[in-house]
C-alpha cells in the first residue's frame, strides 16, 4: 500500500493501516503461525549458512476443480543478488520433492502474485490452465440487484465454503477465507483493523443454489473502493449471466457501504458477461494473471 514513515513505537494495527514496511513483525508472525496451524510450509533461504537472502511459501488444499487437491507456491521471493534461474530451480525442486512425499500430485504456481519465473516454470513443464481478469466497476449507485435471499455466515470455511468454487482465485480459497475474510467475519475474535466496512452472507438467488457473496470497504486505505469475493456451486461457476447476478448484489452492498467503485477478479471466460452488462473496465497487467500447473504424478 505504501504510506508515510512510521515512529519505532507504531502499534502493529498503525503500520498495517498505513503501509509502511510489508509487514510488521507482529503480523509476520501472525502469518507464519496460521501456515503452521494449518500444516503448510514457510521457509527461509539461507546463503552459506549465514545470510537469509529470501523467503518461500507453500500451502496445500482440497477444492473443487480444475483445481482438485493441490500444492500452490504462495511466495517465492529472493533477493535481488541470487535472483538466477538455478538458485529458483533449486528451490523449486525442493518444493515439488515436499509435495510429492506429502502425497499431492498438483503443483500450482501464480507468478504475477506468487514469484517464480515464466521462463523457469516454462522449462520445468508448467502449462497455463486458468487466466483471471481483474475489472472495475464504477457508479455502483445505478446498479440494481436482483433479488435474493440472505443468510449470515459463521465463518467457518470447511462448513460454508470448501464446497464451493472460488471466483477470484489470486490465492487458494481456504487461504483467502481464513486470513482475508474470516477475521471481518468474526471480528470479536480478531485484531483486524477495525476501520473497515464489511458485508458478507450467504445469497440465493430464485431457482439458484446457494453462493457466498464477501465485499469489503478498507476505509483506511480508500472509503470509496470497495472489493468482493464470490463463492459459487461448482456446476454454476462457468455461468455468466449467474456470476453477473452476484456481481449486482456485491455492487448493491458496496453502494450501500459507501463506496463508488467495485474490484472483482473472474476467470477470464468469465470477463465478457462482468465487463458488458457492468460498462466494466480491466484493469492492466503486464503478463496477465495466468494459473500454471504441473501434474507431478507425470514426474519421473
Amino acid at each position: 500500500m505504501g504510506g508515510p514513515p512510521l515512529p519505532p513505537d507504531a502499534s502493529p494495527v498503525e503500520w498495517f493501516s498505513t503501509g509502511g514496511a510489508w509487514m510488521h513483525e507482529y503480523f509476520c508472525v501472525r502469518h507464519i503461525q496460521v501456515y503452521r496451524d494449518l500444516g503448510w510450509d514457510c521457509w527461509v533461504v539461507e546463503r552459506n549458512g549465514e545470510d537469509i537472502v529470501g523467503s518461500v511459501e507453500v500451502l496445500y488444499a482440497t477444492e473443487p476443480e480444475p483445481f482438485g487437491r493441490y500444492a500452490h507456491l504462495e511466495i517465492l521471493e529472493l533477493a535481488a543478488d541470487v535472483n538466477d534461474g538455478e538458485v529458483e530451480e533449486w528451490i523449486l525442486d525442493e518444493c515439488e520433492s515436499r509435495a510429492r512425499a506429502r502425497g499431492f500430485d498438483r503443483f500450482w504456481c501464480r507468478p504475477v502474485g506468487s514469484g517464480g519465473s515464466p521462463e523457469v516454470l516454462d522449462q520445468r513443464g508448467y502449462t497455463e490452465h486458468l487466466r483471471q481478469t481483474w475489472l472495475r466497476i464504477v457508479d455502483l449507485d445505478r446498479i440494481e440487484s436482483p433479488p435474493f435471499d440472505a443468510y449470515p455466515l459463521t465463518g467457518d470455511y470447511d462448513a460454508e465454503a470448501s464446497h464451493l468454487r472460488a471466483i477470484d482465485h489470486r490465492e487458494s480459497a481456504a487461504y483467502r477465507w481464513r486470513y482475508l475474510w474470516r477475521p471481518v467475519l468474526t471480528p470479536e475474535a480478531s485484531d483486524f483493523p477495525t476501520d473497515v466496512s464489511f458485508s458478507g452472507r450467504s445469497i440465493t438467488l430464485p431457482g439458484r443454489p446457494p453462493a457466498t457473496v464477501l465485499v469489503n470497504v478498507w476505509k483506511w486505505r480508500d472509503p470509496a473502493e470497495a472489493w468482493a469475493d464470490l463463492y459459487v456451486a461448482p456446476a454454476r461457476a462457468a455461468d455468466g449471466d449467474y456470476v453477473a447476478d452476484l456481481v449486482a448484489v456485491a455492487a448493491s452492498e458496496a453502494a450501500s457501504m459507501g463506496a463508488t467503485s467495485l474490484e472483482v477478479v473472474v476467470p477470464e471466460t468469465l470477463a465478457e458477461p462482468v465487463r458488458a452488462r457492468f460498462d466494466a473496465t480491466t484493469v492492466p497487467l503486464e503478463r496477465g494473471d495466468p494459473w500454471l500447473l504441473r501434474e507431478l504424478s507425470s514426474m519421473p
